[in-house]
């Protein structure tokens, strides 16, 4: 969990930032200048209304009260402010972070009780450069309960929702990308766990895709419309907004004929660049286009060549069917990529779940729930474990093995 040490000098840390806003002159009473929040004491509780709705905030100036607890999520210096909600019905609740500015981390958590001195604390998280973090709890129609923001020389905006459906914190976002790349939806959501995840292409299941992301390779046309996913939990179902993908065309490419000595197979070449990888495309009719099977290692891979020079020759058995051929560009670092944003994704995720912190080392095991199986890259085999690396991207694309130092990403 996200978790803080309670500290020695707390007596000292809850009168620092006061002393830092007065002046004292030889022994009389201080004089103040610092402006402090409005709701900087427990008793000035902002008070908010509603069932889902957004609040802002600032711990600029924020003191300690001298009774106040160190609660779980609390071991910054600085100070503390204070809003409370009254529910209305017997509901979830969730307080998720929208925006978080300044150059100290804080805490969040959410208490129950009358005084300042004897609060429960039912969940916290830290505040830090990481979107989405939020705190969770049931609450009971009637009872107030009071959020808390301690630290310091930080702002935030955060939103709060009374549902008992799950809530899609982050929906996934659309996105064009080119024929034959790779593509990455991921959807952020939260509520009592566990959460389950169902991605939807038009609507319909995509069969095995259950995880908070989705990874796509070898886009064709066909693949192009609307993605959404359904998350719930024990308590509802919610469905995401939808994501739209929209795949561009590649360039024609030029396809030659080049004379063989050999009846039985057809031969060619693409008038394409020098080291480059194309996808070879088969039709009978012109209109439904698939891999050149004989081009293809394994059903359902697609048929990649590679221009070697300038003039690779390429062949095809001969068929008794009339066959068209075309060619575009394989973009295989776009495979690369498109796993690369699923693993910061669900490395972000993971962080948001457990409460970790941003300085936490992550293992592969840790978000592999988060991802549909390892993730792989087939130009060089890498795994998690080796982390991930593109070189050399406009000439020669490939993913390197780099020693395994994950962490939170930026």
């Amino acid at each position: 969990m996200f978790r803080w040490r309670k500290r020695g000098w707390q007596n000292l840390q809850n009168v620092l930032p006061a002393l830092y806003c007065c002046l004292f002159w030889l022994g009389l009473l201080p004089v103040c200048f610092c402006q402090a929040p409005p709701n900087d004491n427990f008793t000035n509780a902002v008070v908010l209304e509603g069932n889902a709705f957004t609040f802002s905030g600032s711990l600029t100036n924020a003191t300690f009260e001298p009774t106040e607890n160190s609660f779980a999520c609390h071991a910054f210096p600085g100070g503390s402010v204070w809003w409370s909600w009254t529910a209305t019905n017997s509901t979830v609740v969730v307080v998720d972070m929208i925006d978080s500015t300044g150059s100290e981390y804080a805490g969040l958590s959410v208490n129950t009780g009358k005084e300042v001195a004897s609060l429960a604390e039912l969940d916290c998280t830290g505040l830090d450069i990481i979107p989405n973090r939020y705190i969770r709890f049931a609450a009971s129609s009637g009872t107030t309960y009071y959020i808390r923001a301690s630290g310091q020389n930080r702002s935030f905006t955060f939103r709060l929702t009374a549902t008992n459906a799950p809530i899609v914190l982050a929906p996934p976002q659309s996105r064009t990308v080119a024929e034959t790349a790779s593509v990455m939806f991921g959807v952020v959501a939260g509520g009592i766990q566990p959460l389950q995840y169902q991605w939807l292409f038009v609507g319909s299941p995509l069969s095995g895709q259950t995880a908070p992301t989705l990874v796509l390779h070898y886009l064709a046309a066909n693949r192009a419309g609307d993605y959404s996913v359904i998350v719930s939990n024990s308590s509802g179902v919610v469905t995401s907004a939808v994501a739209t993908l929209t795949v561009s065309p590649s360039p024609a490419l030029l396809l030659a004929t080049v004379p063989s000595p050999d009846t039985n197979v057809f031969s060619f070449n693409i008038a394409g660049e020098l080291g480059q990888s194309y996808r070879v495309w088969a039709s009978t009719n012109l209109l439904d286009w698939v891999d050149e099977e004989s081009l293809t290692p394994d059903p359902g891979r697609p048929a990649v060549v590679r221009n070697t020079n300038a003039i690779s020759v390429y062949s095809i058995p001969m068929t008794p069917n009339q066959k068209f051929l075309r060619a575009s560009h394989f973009m295989n670092t776009e495979i690369c990529i498109a796993q690369l944003m699923a693993i910061k994704h669900a490395v972000r995720f993971w962080a948001i779940e457990t409460r970790r912190s941003v300085t936490a080392v992550v293992t592969a095991s840790d978000i592999f729930p988060y991802l549909n199986g390892e993730p792989a890259c087939p130009s060089g085999g890498t795994s998690f474990a080796d982390s991930y690396v593109l070189t050399d991207v406009i000439t020669s694309p490939a993913c390197q093995k780099v020693p395994q130092t994950h962490k939170l990403p930026p």
